[in-house]
């Protein structure tokens, strides 16, 4: 991240060679620059006023370090494209409704967790093999944050949460599984409508991919940062 009066190609140059060099030393091959980034950076969406997304995109498509990293060697190997919604007036689609009455006549309910008519969160979790989730929502279960849970018979099959409102006022949730034993049914769009329709009740604001307005498409890009023999990066 850079000051605003120093965003320009000598700056990047002198951030990413430092990034790239770093790399070298640890043995890494490649550079990539997408929202899989474990300093969990935030961003504001554009046009907003100040609404926060918790997973900053990779690089807006038409900046000046984008056009600087295909300069200097990286490729862009996808897009994409985060979408924004204020769920004030969210409803769930009826197609989404009757998508889950057919799963109610199959056996599934979509409801919040409750622990005591809830069994197996922890099983269907090992199932989603995602150590993260596995960790996470357990513990906020347990501490009596809402999760959406899809039970079968009183089984989780699937969960969307938790549902928590963060100090920004924005909404926020760890993830969406079933598992696979549970698939087919449907399950996954309808916990998340149910999510959103939850998150619509405490009045709070979400950023998802959804059928809204469209925020400027980011880069995922890539270079590969091999030492030559001589020690000079390719």
């Amino acid at each position: 991240m850079l000051d605003e009066a120093v965003q320009n190609d000598p700056s990047y140059k002198l951030m990413v060679e430092a990034l790239e060099c770093r790399f070298q030393r640890l043995g890494k091959k490649q550079a990539d620059c997408l929202f899989f980034n474990p300093m969990m950076l935030s961003w504001i969406i554009p046009g907003t006023a100040d609404h926060e997304h918790n997973n900053a995109p990779g690089v807006p498509e038409g900046s000046r370090l984008h056009d600087f990293l295909l300069c200097y060697g990286y490729v862009e190997r996808a897009q994409e494209c985060g979408m924004y919604m204020p769920l004030a007036e969210f409803e769930i689609p009826e197609e989404v409704r009757v998508k889950e009455s057919k799963a109610e006549g199959d056996g599934y309910r979509v409801e919040l967790f409750d622990l005591s008519k809830h069994r197996g969160l922890e099983e269907m979790l090992d199932g989603l093999d995602n150590p993260l989730w596995r960790e996470q929502i357990p513990r906020y279960a347990e501490q009596g944050v809402p999760v959406m849970i899809a039970a079968y018979q009183g089984h989780v099959a699937g969960f969307a949460g938790p549902i928590i409102r963060e100090p920004s006022g924005r909404a926020f949730f760890t993830g969406i599984g079933v598992h696979p034993q549970h698939e087919g049914h449907g399950l996954g769009s309808i916990l998340f409508f149910e999510m959103c329709e939850a998150f619509r009740q405490i009045g709070r604001i979400i950023c998802l991919y959804l059928q809204a307005a469209v925020i400027r498409p980011s880069a995922f890009m890539r270079k590969q940062v091999f030492r030559r023999s001589n020690g000079l990066p390719l």
